[in-house]
């Protein structure tokens, strides 16, 4: 097809919806995973780590540019870092201490993982 624009196929719209989908999934993975991170020790904390890997593996499975990729992990991080301010009556969902930073770090390489992976080509794409 001549030029920079092409027609989208009902499988790129799915997949722009996917991609949607997945970012209001990760908000509340994020929402989530700030509150439940403490829960049982180790085991709510790899949960919540768990969970964002899970977000980030399926993202690079549904997006077709490391845009959708990115989209997903800011829509994972914003909220991450909201919730790890303080609030004006002085509590605090995140705190900075070895669970709290190895959730808010633990998250953020996984999305910066997944970017720097980029797209997964699927059977029958150009370039896979």
């Amino acid at each position: 097809m001549s030029g920079a624009y092409r027609r989208w196929s009902l499988r790129d719209v799915g997949r722009a919806l996917l991609v949607v989908g997945l970012s209001v999934v990760a908000v509340a993975v994020a929402v989530a995973g700030a509150f439940i991170h403490r829960w049982a020790g180790i085991v709510g904390l790899g949960l919540a780590v768990g969970a964002v890997l899970g977000i980030m593996v399926l993202a690079r499975y549904a997006a077709r540019t490391r845009v959708g990729i990115m989209g997903v992990g800011l829509a994972w991080l914003a909220p991450m870092f909201m919730l790890a301010l303080p609030r004006p009556a002085g509590d605090i969902v995140i705190a900075g201490d070895a669970p709290g930073l190895t959730l808010l770090f633990g998250g953020a390489a996984t999305v910066a993982v997944a970017l720097g992976l980029g797209v997964s080509r699927h059977k029958g794409e150009a370039g896979g």
